[in-house]
């Protein structure tokens, strides 16, 4: 991402912030810090409970589960 900071006019983010990596909070606070649109992403929904675990494989269910430990 630093390599592209300057090169572009803008960075849009098309959802599923969450749900990934080990630092959610961190990757939420980058991308409103620098991005002008955020789109709410269906990992990002289930992240903060607005969206059921059933539909995720288990793998994924899990991640989400850490997600909203960590959120």
């Amino acid at each position: 991402m630093a390599d592209a900071k300057g090169r572009y006019d803008s960075i849009l983010n098309c959802g599923d912030l969450v749900g990934y990596g080990p630092d959610p909070n961190a990757v939420i606070d980058w991308c409103r810090a620098n991005t002008p649109v955020l789109i709410r992403g269906n990992h990002d929904k289930a992240c903060v409970g607005l969206q059921y675990l059933e539909w995720f494989n288990p793998g994924c269910a899990e991640n989400q589960r850490f997600g909203r430990a960590k959120s």
